[in-house]
């Protein structure tokens, strides 16, 4: 691995011996993106996968199980847009809105 890939790679223990921490952003729509996700898929078992320790975003990952085979497992994320993406000035302003965005993916439950 090359030095310059190496420093920039962070393992949970080098993180705590960091001091120059500074807060991870968060969405503050997380509670309203899992209610939607319910509504949509409801009763459906959901695990979630939090990060502990972020640098800059707190990202959460959401399982939704299949129900059944014939079905597809949904998977979405919170906390990507907390903070914005760097778009192409292209983009702007006719996608504006578009730089804080979320993951959504859908899996066949095999």
């Amino acid at each position: 691995m090359s030095e310059e890939i190496k420093n920039s790679v962070y393992e949970y223990g080098e993180l705590e011996q960091r001091t120059e921490r500074r807060p991870a952003a968060v969405t503050p729509y997380e509670q309203e993106i899992c209610q939607h996700m319910e509504a949509l898929f409801p009763k459906r078992e959901t695990r979630v996968y939090r990060e502990i320790e972020s640098e800059f975003l707190n990202v959460n990952v959401f399982v939704m199980k299949a129900p059944t085979k014939k079905d597809f497992h949904v998977i979405y994320t919170t906390g990507m847009s907390a903070l914005p993406m760097n778009l192409p000035q292209e983009f702007l302003p006719q996608y504006k809105g578009l730089e804080r965005a979320e993951l959504l993916l859908f899996l066949p439950a095999e």
